[in-house]
């Protein structure tokens, strides 16, 4: 979250190869390479961490849907992102709101963007907004290793 992707990418790989069998290691593995530019990598951890623990918490969805999104695997992303909706009524919703827009699909957007008002209705864009780490300009978005 302080931009030090550099040192987050240093110290997650050196958690996963210190704890092959932690999940929790692999989820935040796969949080940091997703919005470090690596999302395929981030991809196998996140998929890994759902093998190591069968009974993981929902927000692993979350996690490996963005990493899903982020490497272009719309489909993926949006049975992930379902599937966190199921377990945390309301999440997830916003991020497929996003996946319809972003693969041109606007009418399908909006069965999710109604279902997201109507369980969360305090929900603003504004504030979700300011709950989102943008994804950096710098050269790992550029390289999208």
């Amino acid at each position: 979250m302080e931009d030090r992707y550099d040192d987050a990418l240093t110290h997650i790989r050196k958690a996963v190869q210190v704890a092959p069998g932690s999940a929790d290691a692999a989820t935040f593995a796969c949080f940091i390479l997703a919005f470090s530019g690596f999302s395929e990598e981030a991809v196998l951890h996140g998929e890994r961490a759902m093998t190591l623990s069968p009974n993981y918490p929902g927000y692993y969805l979350g996690i490996l849907g963005n990493a899903y999104r982020l490497a272009a695997r719309f489909e993926e992303a949006i049975s992930a992102f379902n599937a966190f909706n199921v377990r945390n009524a309301g999440f997830g919703l916003t991020d497929l709101v996003i996946i319809y827009q972003q693969t041109g699909r606007p009418e399908e957007a909006k069965q999710p963007a109604g279902q997201l008002l109507s369980v969360r209705r305090d929900f603003t864009i504004n504030a979700w907004k300011s709950t989102q780490h943008q994804r950096p300009s710098c050269r790992f978005a550029k390289k999208n290793r």
